[in-house]
């Protein structure tokens, strides 16, 4: 039996939403990654401003400034990471959308093809249920 239309397309598509979502995954995993250094930061900064004492206040506004700068960066990457993750999941939607596309395309050509199937079965057997009156019954094919 041939191949059906579309597959090579349906291939590369599926190919295609593979690629997204293991991108997809790829942002999440980073981001997951960001809010977890992110949520250390915090606790470390908690964790000075408790535990410190009064003559040691300058170095926790050292201390304080240091960690602000590294949560910004931090805050910045989840920011892109999220702008990634968003187009990521667009990049998907679109793969996705496409696989759809081509599969029904395959579904309404497989009918079709099981349409003319079914006529051209049609045809035979009512070849054969002819052929079989004529055998059958010689001589009334000329009155019929």
């Amino acid at each position: 039996m041939a191949e059906p239309r579309f597959t090579a397309l349906l291939n590369l598509y599926r190919r295609e939403e593979d690629d997204a979502r293991r991108t997809l995954g790829a942002h999440e995993r980073e981001r997951l990654a960001l809010l977890e250094r992110e949520a250390e930061i915090e606790c470390r900064r908690r964790q000075a401003a408790a535990s410190v004492a009064l003559p040691l206040r300058q170095q926790l506004t050292s201390f304080w400034a240091q960690t602000g700068i590294e949560l910004q960066a931090v805050l910045m990457a989840i920011t892109a990471c999220d702008a990634a993750i968003s187009a990521a999941r667009e990049s998907l939607f679109a793969a996705h959308r496409r696989v759809s596309t081509f599969i029904k395309l395959q579904e309404r050509d497989a009918q079709a093809s099981n349409r003319r199937q079914e006529r051209r079965d049609a045809r035979r057997l009512d070849e054969l249920a002819a052929l079989r009156v004529i055998v059958t019954h010689p001589g009334q094919e000329a009155s019929a």
